[in-house]
C-alpha cells in the first residue's frame, strides 16, 4: 500500500514525529476524532477540520459519561510517554490546551466542563484561522 494510505502526511508531520493514530486509537470515538481533526487542521482541512473537532466534542458532551480508558495510562506507559512527547512539541498554546483537556477527559476522568473549555479554545483557534484566511484574500 502507498504511503498516502498507510502514513498520510497530514497525520505524521507533527514536530514530535508522532502519528495521530498512535494516540487516538487509545481513545473513545468522539474524543479520538476531535484529537485527529485538531491534529491535522493546519495541514489538510483548515476551518472545516476545526468545525469537525468542535462537533465531536459537542457530541461527546451529550453522552451521560465519558468512558475512562485508564488501563493504559500508568506512569511510564507507552501511550503516556507519547502524549507527553506530543504535548512537549506542540507550539500553539490554544491547541496544546485543547489536547490537554481531551487527554484529561479520556484518561484521567475529566468532566463536561473540560469539554466546554476545549470547545472555547477551538472557537478561538477558528476565529484566528478565519482572520488569517481573510487577510490572505
Amino acid at each position: 500500500m502507498s504511503e498516502k494510505v498507510n502514513h498520510p502526511e497530514h497525520y505524521n508531520r507533527h514536530p514530535s514525529g508522532i502519528e495521530a493514530i498512535d494516540i487516538c486509537e487509545h481513545m473513545c470515538f468522539n474524543l479520538g476524532n476531535a484529537f485527529k481533526y485538531l491534529f491535522r487542521y493546519h495541514l489538510k482541512g483548515g476551518v472545516q477540520d476545526i468545525h469537525k473537532a468542535i462537533w465531536y466534542l459537542n457530541r461527546q458532551k451529550t453522552l451521560k459519561e465519558i468512558p475512562i480508558l485508564s488501563e493504559n495510562i500508568y506512569a511510564g506507559s507507552p501511550i503516556r510517554m507519547k502524549m507527553k512527547e506530543f504535548l512537549k512539541c506542540e507550539d500553539n498554546i490554544k491547541a496544546y490546551n485543547v489536547f490537554q483537556l481531551i487527554f484529561r477527559c479520556q484518561f484521567y476522568g475529566g468532566h463536561s466542563g473540560d469539554l466546554e473549555q476545549a470547545v472555547d479554545y477551538l472557537q478561538q483557534i477558528l476565529r484566528e484561522v478565519e482572520r488569517r484566511n481573510e487577510q490572505l484574500c
